[in-house]
């Protein structure tokens, strides 16, 4: 009697965890067996039979997955799915907006002083280069036992929203606060020469070095600013205008090279 039970009771637990995928042909007991019913072919990759209300949802659903297993398909959910003419996902640094070959040229611009300012070179919004610039030179000071990130991070901005309206006020073309941002930023590469520079040279040598390189960052952010805010289609031209935007770009840079030396 102990067997029987303990049978039956073990038929049941599996009817109610496994959705009654109970072999065909198999007897419970204390159960009325039907009628037996001719044996259909079964398909490839059917498994167990079909019961009845929820243990038969439970074994057609394993059945189905299983001929989908076994007919070599798979199962496809709607997460998974590709709609039709969708895009692919961009590499991860096109789609920060990291360029390295924009970087590249843009600095090698920045180096040459007396080279053509080429306008569409920057009219982008690149910000990757300013910020390795700006994490260069709080490094640089950091060797000289200074930790000036704070004193970096605020003159730049008040200084880039600064001239930002400066800029506008002054042009009849609009200028956008990142792209003013990223002018300036990589004109900011001689100030980590500077920055870097002072840690060897000292006295006199190292004023006359801050005057070169003031200058140096001065002019060229000078140039690509007349040259980004001039349109000769419409007859907007900055290069009249050209000491008056170097005047507060000067400025700017003047309180950078007071940090890198102090």
């Amino acid at each position: 009697v102990v067997l029987h039970r303990s049978w039956r009771l073990f038929l049941l637990f599996l009817q109610t965890r496994q959705g009654n995928m109970i072999p065909r042909g198999a007897m419970v007991p204390g159960q009325p067996q039907a009628h037996a019913e001719p044996e259909q072919p079964q398909k490839q990759g059917e498994w167990f039979s079909t019961g009845a209300g929820a243990g038969g949802m439970g074994a057609g659903g394993g059945g189905s997955l299983g001929g989908q297993i076994g007919g070599g398909g798979m199962p496809t959910s709607a997460g998974f799915s590709t709609a039709d003419g969708e895009e692919p996902d961009l590499p991860l640094l096109e789609e920060l907006g990291i360029d390295f070959e924009d970087i590249y040229k843009k600095t090698l611009s920045v180096l040459h002083p007396g080279q053509a300012v080429d306008p569409s070179l920057m009219s982008g919004t690149d910000l990757a280069g300013p910020i390795l610039f700006i994490l260069l030179l709080g490094a640089a000071l950091l060797l000289k036992g200074k930790v000036h990130f704070g004193y970096i991070y605020g003159v730049a901005v008040v200084g880039c929203v600064g001239l930002w309206c400066v800029l506008n006020l002054m042009s009849q073309v609009s200028i956008q606060l990142a792209q003013t941002c990223s002018i300036l930023g990589y004109c900011l590469l001689p100030m980590v020469l500077l920055a870097f520079g002072s840690i060897f040279v000292s006295g006199v040598i190292l004023q006359v070095f801050v005057v070169l390189i003031v200058g140096w960052s001065c002019t060229r952010a000078s140039n690509m600013f007349v040259a980004t805010l001039s349109q000769p289609n419409s007859g907007q031209d900055m290069k009249e205008q050209r000491w008056l935007v170097a005047y507060p770009v000067g400025l700017f840079y003047f309180c950078f090279a007071l940090i890198s030396i102090f």
